[in-house]
């Protein structure tokens, strides 16, 4: 919301808070897929990692409208 739609930082201390907890689970999430799942399944794994972040990019853009901010 911050980078996206240009909401102060200040407003989103949760953000920050997530931010320093969180910082490493993505990187986190990418070892997991490389280390654990069989080669022959990742194609499907990273299929299904990209279908979820395109949904969670379209709840973002819901909840940033509903909030009436605009890109």
């Amino acid at each position: 919301l911050v980078v996206h739609y240009g909401l102060p930082l200040d407003a989103l201390a949760l953000t920050k808070a997530h931010r320093r907890v969180e910082g490493s689970h993505r990187a986190a999430a990418w070892r997991i897929v490389l280390d654990h799942v069989p080669s022959s399944e990742r194609e499907g794994v990273i299929a299904a990692m990209e279908q979820t972040l395109a949904a969670w990019l379209a709840y973002r853009d819901e909840v940033a409208s509903a909030c009436g901010l605009q890109r």
